[in-house]
C-alpha cells in the first residue's frame, strides 16, 4: 500500500507542510487535502510504511497528534 489517511490536521496543515513532513520518508506522489484531513500517496510502499511507523500518534506542527490509517487505494 502506498496511500495514507492523515487525520487530525490543524490549520497549519497545508499541502506544502504535509509534503515537507512526509517527504522525509520518501517521494510523495500526491497530497489530496480535505477539511481537517488529507490523503498522502507515496511512490513506494516502504516509504509509506516508514511514515506510518514513525508519525502515527506523534505530535507535530500540522496537527495535534497525527492519526494515520492506510488509505483506500
Amino acid at each position: 500500500m502506498t496511500q495514507l489517511y492523515v487525520g487530525n490536521l490543524s490549520a497549519e496543515g497545508d499541502e506544502k507542510a504535509i509534503r515537507a513532513l512526509f517527504g522525509k520518508y520518501g517521494q510523495v506522489r500526491e497530497v489530496l487535502m480535505k477539511n481537517g484531513y488529507a490523503f498522502v500517496e507515496f511512490e513506494s510502499p516502504i516509504a509509506a510504511e516508514d511514515a506510518m511507523r514513525e508519525l502515527n500518534g506523534e505530535w507535530c506542527s500540522i496537527g495535534t497528534y497525527l492519526c494515520l490509517f492506510w488509505g483506500p487505494v
